[in-house]
């Protein structure tokens, strides 16, 4: 494989949990091509809002070029002002993280020379000089190792890495003084919590998630931290149910901002969501519940990468639970999950994580 010098990767999808999860193979990208310009191609529709903080976050790619399929490129005369916006880009390798039928015929018609893939439509192979059905729908290996394995025509080797978002002191500085002004003692430990979802899981009940933190709290003499984008109505039932060691800070934390408290803090409990790839970039042991029958079914490749982690999965199953993609017509396997459960997992991970070193 000759050098390459402009390489163009699409992210797999648009969540900040899909970039985190790219992060690896863009620092073994980085690694194998120190003088390479790289650039993220976005996933169609909006441009994502944790965009600006990444791009702000280290040195893993350039710049990045927006599909944007309901503004500029949208309709076949958007589409081929998209394939001369490419042929202007001049890269010499793309790489698409996972499916892309409009990259894959987009990239072909601007004649880059090297398209990677993993491509299971028959009619797309051609379009890819590199295409490999990973099989990422029964799955064998985490999304991390799916994506990295993609670079290995560019003759990318080794293993991949963490995951990657680094905190500057100052951030780390912020983020202590925040926690001080708040009350939290940064010499107990620290437990933050996000009962949302930022779409890509399914909710589990906000309550149940009141009640772990309070058991938690009471028998660790833990301090909880809830976070999440926006301010949750049931904040002040939440902080209630849990006592007085309880403290809000959803929708006060922008992301570089939280991925500091997270490096100060003991642990995360969430469902599997963007908080909790976060917190695994930042080192942070992960409490992670999958409440979706077929989505613990692949639960090695969305489980917390190298990091201590502790997954909690349902004991039952939905009767229509039968596709890869959860119809949510029932909740027999979230409701499966106990308060139990997940209380005798977090302390299980607790007692590791104190006894570590």
């Amino acid at each position: 494989m000759q050098r390459q010098n402009n390489i163009l990767i699409r992210l797999p999808g648009p969540k900040l949990g899909d970039y985190l999860m790219t992060t690896p193979a863009l620092a073994g990208l980085r690694s194998a091509y120190p003088g390479a310009r790289i650039t993220l191609q976005l996933w169609p529709g909006s441009r994502p809002g944790w965009l600006d903080d990444v791009q702000q976050h280290g040195n893993l790619f350039d710049a990045t070029i927006h599909d944007d399929t309901s503004g500029e490129f949208k309709g076949p005369i958007g589409t081929t002002r998209w394939i001369v916006e490419l042929r202007r880009g001049r890269y010499t390798a793309a790489i698409t993280m996972h499916g892309g039928t409009r990259a894959a015929w987009t990239w072909w018609s601007a004649r880059i020379p090297v398209r990677i893939g993993n491509a299971v439509k028959p009619e797309l192979k051609p379009l890819f000089t590199y295409n490999e059905d990973q099989g990422r729908l029964r799955p064998s290996k985490h999304e991390v190792e799916y994506n990295y394995e993609l670079l290995r025509p560019l003759g990318v080797t080794g293993k991949p890495g963490p995951m990657l978002f680094p905190s500057s002191t100052g951030e780390v500085r912020d983020a202590a003084t925040l926690l001080a002004s708040n009350g939290i003692d940064l010499k107990r430990p620290i437990v933050i919590v996000n009962p949302t979802h930022g779409g890509s899981s399914r909710p589990w009940p906000i309550h149940r998630f009141a009640e772990v933190a309070r058991i938690i709290s009471q028998s660790r003499n833990a301090q909880i931290v809830l976070v999440g984008a926006e301010a949750l109505p049931e904040s002040r039932v939440l902080l209630n149910r849990i006592g007085e060691s309880a403290f809000d800070l959803s929708g006060q934390t922008p992301l570089p901002l939280l991925a500091a408290i997270l490096r100060l803090s003991t642990m995360h409990i969430s469902v599997d969501t963007g908080t909790m790839h976060l917190a695994a970039a930042c080192r942070t042991p992960c409490v992670t519940l999958i409440p979706v029958g077929n989505l613990w079914d692949q639960k090695v490749r969305w489980r917390p990468w190298s990091v201590e982690h502790a997954l909690i999965g349902p004991i039952e199953r939905c009767s229509d639970c039968v596709s890869p993609y959860c119809t949510r017509t029932q909740t027999a396997c979230i409701d499966s999950i106990t308060v139990d459960s997940v209380v005798k997992s977090a302390l299980g991970l607790f007692g590791k994580v104190q006894s570590q070193p």
